[in-house]
């Protein structure tokens, strides 16, 4: 069966976890968005919720919006 919501959010976090762990805080959230737009076609998101995601720089608003999206 194909990956629930639940899966597909913990795997996401975990994602930008890891590029916070191998980028730096400063730079994760910028270079995280490339893989926005494959997340979102995943999860669903409409549109403007995935446009949202691509204008956010820091690290704190990036993961508050990826728990909200």
């Amino acid at each position: 069966p194909p990956p629930t919501r639940e899966e597909r959010v913990r795997r996401l976090c975990a994602h930008f976890d890891r590029s916070v762990e191998q980028y730096g805080e400063s730079h994760a959230a910028v270079l995280f968005r490339k893989w926005i737009p494959q997340y979102a076609g995943k999860m669903g998101w409409p549109r403007e919720t995935m446009i949202r995601l691509l204008r956010i720089n820091d690290l704190q608003t990036m993961r508050q919006a990826l728990a909200e999206a």
